[in-house]
């Protein structure tokens, strides 16, 4: 067996450096208690040496050593404790900047007035449903959309509330009636999954095909104010040249359609993330995005139809295809 008693000395000396390691520890019991020394011997050895390790730290260690050959059983490794990094940073005046940016207040033909695509004259001519096919003309032709009435997420219905992008175009232009008011904004897989609470469902989160598109809204905010947000974000803001659609819901919002682009769940839910410290982030409630809209599958009011209970129109306000298809229009 090696000597103790330098064996000893040696971890006193490697326990004692600043930043020591815990290793050293359970060599200093290990070989102190080989050498005949008490626990407490070892304790005022060790504060003598300068170490502020907890006593009972020591104590434990001398009475779980049991020396046997010439190595400590057990091993235990002391990191000095890191800095917790700084939380990202937040910007609670933002939705307020840009609402100042819109003009405090403003209108629904403001925004209409800056939509780089101009789809009033269907509407101005009593045919709603052009706008209908300039909306869905955001997705891929054979993206998969689930379009139902119902604000909870049913079960989906392939081929009747789940069809191709090109399908409820056609059938926009043929039929003129969608069979719902509300749309995923990211396109589903067409294979069935399982719900988190076990349900078989076609909408599911794990259905999810791709993501292109976050839906923003704020529900508290007046709509003169919500309208000054989006004439200011579009006019001052990077995140302008982002927004492909913004619809009057029929009642108390506006709801803007953000390209993402995102190529995973967790780049979209970064994303997501970055968007909530700048939108959702203000201490009045009031200029706070909605959070529980910003999820893969919250349903967005589709553009053009009629909105089930009150009958308004849901008025597509403001286009922009390259937003999506850059330098291709629908």
């Amino acid at each position: 067996m090696k000597n103790a008693e330098q064996e000893y000395r040696a971890a006193l000396a490697d326990f004692s450096q600043p930043g020591g390691r815990w290793n050293a520890k359970g060599r200093l019991t290990y070989w102190g208690k080989a050498a005949g020394l008490t626990a407490e011997e070892i304790v005022s050895d060790a504060r003598a040496a300068g170490v502020t390790d907890r006593d009972s730290d020591i104590r434990r260690g001398w009475s779980d050593a049991k020396p046997k050959g010439d190595h400590p059983q057990g091993g235990w490794r002391h990191y000095a404790p890191r800095a917790k990094p700084k939380p990202p940073p937040t910007f609670p005046s933002y939705v307020r900047d840009l609402v100042a940016a819109g003009g405090g207040e403003a209108t629904s033909a403001d925004i209409t007035a800056i939509s780089p695509y101009d789809f009033t004259h269907g509407r101005e001519n009593g045919n709603p449903q052009l706008t209908t096919a300039l909306f869905l003309r955001l997705f891929n032709p054979a993206d998969l959309l689930f379009i139902d009435n119902s604000k909870t997420h049913l079960t989906g219905r392939p081929g009747e509330n789940i069809r191709t992008a090109d399908e409820w175009v056609r059938r926009v232009c043929l039929a003129g009636d969608m069979g719902g008011d509300l749309i995923t904004p990211n396109p589903l897989t067409g294979i069935e999954g399982e719900t988190t609470d076990g349900r078989k469902s076609f909408v599911a989160r794990e259905c999810v095909a791709r993501y292109p598109f976050m839906v923003v809204e704020f529900d508290s905010m007046p709509l003169k104010v919500q309208a000054a947000f989006w004439r200011g974000i579009l006019k001052t803001s990077p995140l302008g040249k982002r927004v492909a659609a913004v619809t009057y819901s029929g009642g108390k919002s506006l709801h803007g359609l953000l390209h993402v682009d995102a190529a995973t769940l967790d780049e979209w839910q970064s994303v997501r993330e970055q968007l909530r410290r700048l939108l959702a982030a203000d201490l009045d409630p009031a200029f706070r995005a909605d959070e529980q809209a910003m999820r893969p599958l919250t349903k967005v009011r589709l553009a053009g139809v009629r909105r089930r209970g009150n009958g308004r129109l849901q008025r597509l306000l403001y286009l922009n295809p390259e937003a999506v298809h850059p330098a291709k229009r629908p």
